[in-house]
């Protein structure tokens, strides 16, 4: 029964992060990031407009020490999405209240370079 009370535990922390985490992004940045709404996982999708880059945003995040991913590298057809992989599990509040901080630094460069 300890393995099946830890995922319960670990279940309940990954709700909490992913909620504070939609939180912040929705307060702090709101558009242009839409969420890609899921019930569990350990990252959220956020899509961009289809004119962003999320290649040069993710890297101008990794400029900052920040760990996200850009989404179109996932997909292998042409018709490619532009958004953020953005992973929350391993990060308190303190954490990803920094995290949102330097990701809206980064979009706003982004913006206006």
């Amino acid at each position: 029964g300890h393995f099946a009370s830890h995922v319960r535990r670990m279940r309940k922390l990954y709700h909490q992060r992913r909620e504070f985490l939609h939180h912040k992004i929705e307060t702090a940045i709101g558009e242009p990031l839409s969420l890609i709404p899921t019930d569990g996982g350990m990252h959220s999708v956020y899509l961009l407009p289809a004119h962003w880059d999320d290649r040069q945003i993710r890297e101008l995040c990794e400029q900052r020490g920040l760990g996200i991913r850009d989404l179109s590298r996932y997909y292998t057809g042409q018709e490619r999405r532009n958004g953020l992989v953005i992973g929350f599990a391993g990060y308190n509040e303190s954490d990803i209240n920094e995290g949102i901080d330097q990701l809206t630094d980064a979009i706003g460069l982004y913006r206006n370079p």
